[in-house]
């Protein structure tokens, strides 16, 4: 564990030489991607929870021929996962690196790709990416860190109001995983103004579903189970049913934090969107992270699912809260302590790695 607290260290030294010497933020971010592209191409066998997952699927490829015979598979499978394994294990040589080196490259790329185009703090955004969602997404959820890249690069097309562009982006996030369609409503959200007392609204009526009879159940059973939009979620629901997984934590340490920091953005949200123009629309993907955690809050791994892909925007607006102090190294030590929190969070309590 100490490696990647070493590899947090030395980002974080990344970040104060690019404050010194601004003319080498971009030298330092490329510098950064990197570093992050080496962990996930190289890294040990076993060291993430999903590994193992992945090369049994990566195993169990079949020839592109197959998929164009059999078009319901590939269509039931997540599509860009599965050409991807029978492309690199059937024309590659078969070397199951060139597999995470595709995912590294791909789901690295467009983080950071994403980060210089929404963040006004490049280096610290890497820093709180390093921290939670690459390790989650890049290193265990491969499919999904690639799915939330393109998703993270769509925000501009909802500012700009370029519904094809953004619509592009969301099919490419959904060819990766199918859980990305959860983004296309968020293209009707008014991206230049918040409604203060709706979106506290908003973000604060579902912390109370749990302490009612409210369950999305009855909607997915109106969609019924054979489609590969609600196939997982009646997986994980009859799993609970026999008593195989966990309950959903509905107050963790976690979901607070991010319920507190939604509520600063909303109230602030005028001083943020004066500096950043995506601002208004990444604080409103952060509370329906957290509004669709407690729409689902009943399937812990569905409820979990939703609240990562949106919450990915974490690494962008968490270093908004720079703007609301006028001494700027208090909020940064904060941010930093934040970050230091979600890694000793992911490392030691969720054990997202084993080594």
């Amino acid at each position: 564990m100490l490696l990647y607290f070493a590899i947090f260290l030395f980002l974080l030294f990344l970040f104060f030489a690019g404050e010194c010497n601004k003319k080498l933020k971009l030298f330092f971010l490329i510098i950064s991607a990197i570093i992050l592209w080496c962990i996930v191409t190289f890294r040990g066998e076993g060291i993430a929870r999903d590994y193992g997952n992945h090369v049994i699927r990566y195993d169990n490829a079949m020839p592109i021929k197959y998929y164009i015979d059999n078009s319901e598979y590939l269509v039931r499978h997540d599509p860009a996962f599965t050409i991807i394994s029978s492309i690199v294990k059937y024309s590659l040589n078969d070397k199951i690196i060139l597999f995470f080196m595709f995912f590294a490259t791909i789901g690295v790329s467009l983080k950071v790709l994403a980060i210089k185009r929404l963040s006004s703090f490049w280096l610290l955004s890497v820093l709180i990416y390093f921290s939670n969602y690459f390790i989650l997404h890049e290193l265990t959820q491969i499919r999904t860190g690639i799915a939330t890249g393109f998703l993270l690069l769509s925000i501009p097309s909802i500012k700009n109001r370029k519904l094809a562009k953004f619509l592009s982006f969301v099919f490419l996030a959904t060819l990766f995983h199918y859980s990305s369609l959860i983004f296309l409503p968020l293209y009707l959200v008014n991206p230049t103004k918040i409604n203060i007392k709706k979106y506290l609204i908003i973000m604060i009526t579902p912390i109370f579903f749990p302490f009612t009879n409210f369950s999305i159940h009855k909607i997915f059973a109106v969609l019924g189970e054979n489609n590969p939009l609600t196939l997982r979620y009646f997986v994980y629901t009859n799993l609970l049913s026999q008593g195989i997984g966990e309950n959903t934590n509905t107050f963790s340490i976690l979901i607070l934090f991010n319920i507190t920091i939604g509520f600063i953005l909303i109230m602030k949200w005028k001083s943020v969107y004066d500096k950043n123009p995506y601002a208004v629309v990444l604080i409103k993907v952060h509370v329906f992270s957290i509004v669709l955690f407690y729409l689902f809050y009943d399937v812990s791994a569905f409820a979990f699912r939703f609240f990562e892909i949106l919450n990915v925007v974490q690494i962008i607006v968490l270093p908004f809260v720079i703007y609301f102090f006028r001494q700027r190294y208090i909020s940064v030590i904060g941010i930093i302590i934040c970050a230091a929190g979600l890694l000793s969070l992911n490392l030691f309590y969720i054990k997202l790695l084993s080594l």
